[in-house]
Order: C-alpha cells, then sequence, then structure tokens
C-alpha cells in the first residue's frame, strides 16, 4: 500500500496536465499513487495521461463512463485509492516538491485527520502570484473548532478554506464515515468539507504555502449561471439533513448559518465581478431568494446570524 494516494480529475487540460502530473511525480515522498480520472475529454488530455501512466507504474488512468465534473470523478478516484491518506490536486494547478512529505509526516506524527497547507493563487505571468491562504505557525486544532474555522463562525486569526486541494486526509475519516463528493455539481468541495471537518477529531495546520492554484479565465469557476445557485443550495440541503438525520442540527446551527452565509458571499461575489448587467443582477437574485426559500428559514437566520451581522453582509453587495 501506498502511503498517499493523489486524484486527479482531468476535462480538456491539455495544455496544463503535464506540469500538473510532473509536479506529482517529482515529489519528495516517493511512496505515492497518482490517480488521474478522465470526465470525458474532448480535447487530448487522455492521450498526455496515457502516456504518462506508460512511463510511470505509480500512475493510474481511469475514464468516466459518464459526465460527473470534478465530485464524480474524484469519487471514482477514492474508490480504486489504497493509500493511507489521500489527497487531491486539479489537472491545471500545480503543487510544490516537498507538499506531500510534509504534510505525510505531520499527520504520521500528530495523528490528526487532517493536515491544512497555504495556498497561492497564480497567473499567467509569475509576478503576478498572490497569496490566498497563508499560515504562520503550526498547529493542531481540535475538531471543533476547525469545523467553525471552516464556516467562519467566528472572527480569528486564521480561517480554513473550503477547498480540497490544499489538505490531505486521513483515509480512515472518509470510510469510517461514508464520506464522498457531490457528483455533477460544482459546489462539491463544500459538503464534502464541512462532513470532513465534522466528523474530525484534529485537524494540524503547516506554516507552509505549497499549492499553487491556477487562475485560468476559461475556467468554470469564472462564468456565471443558475446552476451557481442551484448546486449551492442542493448542497446546503444535503448537509442540513446529514446534520438533522445524525442529532446534530442543534450543536452545529450557527456553524450551519455561518457556513451558509460563507458560501452565499463566494456565489453572490461571482455574480456581481462576472455579470455587469445590473438587470440580470437582480433576476439572479431573485431567483436566489426564491430558491432559498425551502432550504433557509430566514427568521431562524436572522436569529442566530442576527439583523446586524447580516446588513454588513450584504453591504459589499450594495455599494
Amino acid at each position: 500500500m501506498p502511503l498517499i494516494s493523489i486524484i486527479v480529475p482531468v476535462f480538456n487540460t491539455e495544455l496544463y496536465i503535464e506540469r500538473c502530473l510532473d509536479s506529482l511525480i517529482n515529489q519528495s515522498l516517493k511512496d505515492i499513487e497518482i490517480i488521474v480520472v478522465d470526465d470525458m475529454s474532448t480535447d487530448n488530455s487522455g492521450k498526455i495521461v496515457q502516456a504518462y501512466s506508460e512511463k510511470y507504474h505509480f500512475i493510474k488512468y481511469f475514464k468516466m463512463k459518464s459526465k460527473g465534473l470534478a465530485g464524480g470523478s474524484r469519487n471514482l478516484g477514492l474508490k480504486n485509492a489504497s493509500g493511507y491518506y489521500i489527497g487531491f490536486v486539479d489537472s491545471d494547478d500545480w503543487i510544490d516538491t516537498m507538499m506531500y512529505e510534509k504534510m505525510g509526516i505531520t499527520l504520521e506524527k500528530s495523528h490528526a485527520d487532517i493536515a491544512v497547507c497555504g495556498v497561492l493563487r497564480e497567473y499567467e505571468s509569475y509576478y503576478d502570484t498572490e497569496f490566498r491562504y497563508k499560515y504562520q505557525f503550526q498547529n493542531i486544532i481540535e475538531g471543533k473548532a476547525a469545523l467553525e474555522l471552516l464556516c467562519r463562525s467566528h472572527n480569528q486569526d486564521i480561517s480554513i478554506s473550503s477547498i480540497v486541494c490544499n489538505k490531505l486526509y486521513r483515509v480512515e475519516l472518509l470510510r469510517n464515515n461514508d464520506i464522498t463528493f457531490l457528483s455533477n455539481s460544482i459546489n462539491e468541495d463544500e459538503v464534502f468539507n464541512f462532513l470532513c471537518f465534522l466528523n474530525a477529531k484534529k485537524i494540524a495546520i503547516i506554516p507552509d504555502t505549497y499549492y499553487h492554484y491556477y487562475q485560468r479565465q476559461n475556467s468554470i469557476t469564472h462564468e456565471f449561471s443558475k446552476r451557481h445557485i442551484d448546486d449551492l443550495l442542493h448542497g446546503i440541503r444535503i448537509i442540513k439533513l446529514h446534520l438533522e438525520s445524525t442529532g446534530l442540527y442543534e450543536l452545529n446551527r450557527k456553524n450551519y448559518y455561518s457556513f451558509f452565509e460563507k458560501s452565499l458571499s463566494f456565489v453572490l461575489s461571482s455574480l456581481i465581478t462576472h455579470e455587469q448587467n445590473s438587470a440580470i443582477q437582480n433576476e439572479y437574485i431573485k431567483y436566489l431568494f426564491k430558491k432559498s426559500s425551502d432550504t433557509i428559514d430566514l427568521n431562524e437566520y436572522l436569529d442566530y446570524i442576527g439583523a446586524s451581522r447580516l446588513r454588513k453582509f450584504l453591504l459589499p453587495f450594495t455599494r
């Protein structure tokens, strides 16, 4: 069994997949397997990955039989993973050569369930690199506190991103709690991480920035449609149903609404950034309120968040 399984979903990234795979092949930790799942690419991505898998025995190549987006592809990867720890890398991103050795050692020594490192936002020019998440100190955080940092339930010195690619997960956490991704959703990271942090006992924070998150202009994250709203609300609904079925809703009501607020903030920011027509913006917001009525109890939301906090939350989108 390899120590770490790295799962890479691929869809039409022929221009970037070699850079991604080269960063994985050249990890200082050699006890890894790389599982690449092709989500029905129509370019040369599959041919490139196939050539890599023939050259390197630790690269496994799978093809989706139907469209599943990143979540469905990662689920197929999870079914075929044999490592003690699971990492995820998107095919247009890359990682530093020490990433998995440092994160794996941290999990081995701390017995934590999840390790988290910093993220760099990358553009075409090396000089435009920005820190997206950066941690100054190493720390081991209890699961309850880490969930609050993920949900931003309180104002603290650090926060934890909902993306999965800057994290390393203990496979037992995922399998013992039956945690998988939502298929055909662009909100798959959020639900997956909420459930992971809800069930994790300890989370390790690593004061290094290893993950390079490439800002590709034709990525789905640089577009906006009703699907962003639908997938957000579907994911929030899944979380609520899980909390209610496990008897954890009352204990996590504030985390639930804080997580909704955080996710909603991202969707509204994307709307304002990628749709400049105010009339179309209004139509999207009307659609959001209409669709959210069966998912979010606005009276309960105000009770737990407060009108003052809601007003401050909305302020950036009304200027």
